[in-house]
């Protein structure tokens, strides 16, 4: 573009000159940058517009179409930025769902062998209340079969002593 210019005879200020250069050398790559260069494309149009008023000079045609072509370029080169970082973007926000995803299966798994813990403790105490319950009914039923069997022995020796004392007192004769 620098050679077109001056090839065009156009006198640029150093600032023109300068903006150019920057373009030039500027390789951006984040925002802050675009902005910069934006800025600096601003200030070579109004800067090239201050001077062909000054010097009342008109681009001819080739030096137009440089300085368009540059403004092409420069959008395309933006328009790629602009593309990597929609790219890198995309990729991180891909890998915090990733992270987040494996957070999730994390909690999921934990609460899973928590409850099957639980389950488990549940099983064990369901299993030892039923125990316990079925050595209460085996106890019920010996105690209850303990009193039966003492029940009859009370029986049979109340009819044994009542035998005895019939056999050892005599008759006594009934009253009047």
């Amino acid at each position: 573009v620098i050679p077109l210019v001056i090839a065009a005879g156009v006198t640029a200020t150093g600032g023109v000159v300068n903006a150019i250069v920057r373009l030039c050398e500027t390789k951006s790559n984040n925002a802050l940058e675009r902005e910069r260069i934006n800025a600096v494309v601003e200030t070579v149009r109004l800067d090239k517009e201050r001077a062909m008023a000054e010097s009342g000079l008109r681009l001819d045609g080739a030096v137009a179409q440089a300085l368009h072509e540059s403004e092409i370029e420069h959008a395309e080169k933006r328009e790629a930025i602009d593309e990597r970082h929609r790219k890198e973007n995309e990729q991180i926000r891909l890998l915090h769902e990733a992270e987040k995803q494996k957070l999730k299966d994390a909690m999921e798994r934990k609460e899973r062998e928590s409850a099957e813990k639980d389950a488990k403790i549940h099983r064990v105490y369901e299993a030892s209340l039923n125990d316990q319950r079925e050595q209460n009914r085996r106890m019920f039923e010996m105690c209850a079969q303990m009193g039966a069997v003492a029940l009859e022995s009370q029986r049979v020796m109340t009819a044994i002593s009542m035998q005895l004392v019939k056999m050892n007192c005599p008759r006594q004769p009934a009253e009047p």
